[in-house]
């Protein structure tokens, strides 16, 4: 369940808030006692989406990702054309159960921010300082990244790892070419790159790799 904050977006608030979310997960009533859940963070994500149903998506996603790579999880919803509105602020404990108890035994934890209107361009600045520290920060941006882009420019500057998905850009071969044009033109050498639909692609990949292992096939390569 979501905690909506108040209008504050003091970093020492949230924190207390998580910390106090951690401690009612604690008090687990499956284990009958205190209960050993961990608190876990091996990374940030960093998440940015324009619309609601997008921010659902990624909602329903969390439970199994932090299973894998428990990780802080801060989520921004930017509504660009919508009426001006200034950050709202929720918290979330996302907790991993074991599978033959009930019993909690994993803790994570998720830090929503949506904005509308000129608020949006405020999104970076909110989220950043709520990174947890000497951690790696991966930046999940669910858009075609423009390099106008103003506030994938902040998120990108402290971010180790950009992560798209070509297969949700609506006109994919000029908004490849402007992720390329990212890169070439701005300064972001610290930052790698994965595509999601890249990784889909692996198993057919390596299927046309092994195509032209055999000798007399590699002439054709050349002509493909």
């Amino acid at each position: 369940m979501q905690i909506q904050l108040g209008k504050t977006l003091d970093v020492e608030v949230v924190e207390r808030q998580l910390a106090e979310l951690w401690q009612e997960t604690v008090r687990d009533p499956n284990a009958g006692a205190e209960a050993a859940v961990l608190r876990a963070q091996v990374a940030n994500l960093l998440v940015f989406v324009s619309n609601d149903a997008a921010l659902d998506d990624v909602h329903q996603m969390l439970g199994e990702l932090t299973a894998i790579h428990p990780s802080r999880v801060l989520a921004m919803l930017g509504l660009r054309e919508a009426t001006d509105e200034d950050i709202e602020m929720f918290v979330e404990s996302i907790c991993q159960t074991d599978k033959r108890t009930g019993a909690k035994r994993l803790s994570c934890e998720e830090i929503t921010l949506k904005a509308q209107g000129k608020f949006v361009i405020e999104l970076p600045s909110a989220a950043l300082p709520l990174l947890s520290p000497d951690l790696s920060t991966f930046l999940w941006w669910r858009n075609a990244p423009y390099i106008s882009d103003k506030v994938l420019d902040k998120l990108l500057r402290a971010t180790d790892r950009l992560v798209i998905d070509s297969a949700e850009f609506q006109d994919p071969q000029p908004d490849l070419i402007e992720t390329n044009k990212l890169f070439d033109e701005k300064d972001y050498d610290h930052v790698g790159v994965s595509d999601l639909n890249w990784a889909r692609l692996t198993f057919w990949r390596e299927l046309l790799a092994d195509f032209y292992d055999v000798a007399a096939y590699q002439a054709w390569l050349d002509s493909v």
